[in-house]
């Protein structure tokens, strides 16, 4: 009997563009409305206070995995790749806007510890969405040993 794994995967379905288009935007309303909820901005320090503030935390971490976590269930196979896509777009235009509104009494985040905290934050995204497709992979039935 042959190896089940010789040709390759049993499964890579080519999903049509507008689930990724629909998981995306998914996505970015559900990590959208948790930034919004939290009221908190990722991009303005506040000394000690920004990391030891539970909000902070839940933005940085938790708001990114959901989002990931809903784009990959809805996007599928690859769905791990376009997680990353609202994380990065909201989060980045959330950066420019407090740049160019912030005054004197607003001290934001220099662009080297806003690029550590939005890669932090894109791999958050794109592990969960890596599980979302996985366990959408297993319940469907699908055969996902590489």
């Amino acid at each position: 009997m042959a190896d089940s794994h010789a040709a390759g995967p049993k499964w890579s379905p080519r999903m049509p563009p507008t689930m990724a288009l629909l998981g995306m935007a998914l996505g970015g309303t559900v990590y959208y409305m948790l930034i919004k909820l939290l009221g908190v901005h990722v991009e303005v320090w506040q000394g000690v206070n920004t990391f030891t503030n539970p909000r902070w935390f839940a933005v940085t971490a938790v708001a990114p995995a959901l989002s990931g976590f809903v784009t990959g269930i809805v996007a599928g196979h690859n769905g791990k790749w376009y997680a990353m896509a609202p994380v990065a777009v909201l989060h980045t235009s959330d950066y420019l806007e407090t740049v160019r509104m912030a005054t004197g009494q607003l001290t934001v985040l220099g662009p080297v510890l806003f690029v550590f905290f939005m890669i932090v934050m894109l791999e958050l995204a794109l592990m969960a969405g890596w599980g979302a497709e996985l366990l959408r992979a297993r319940m469907a039935g699908k055969d996902v040993r590489a």
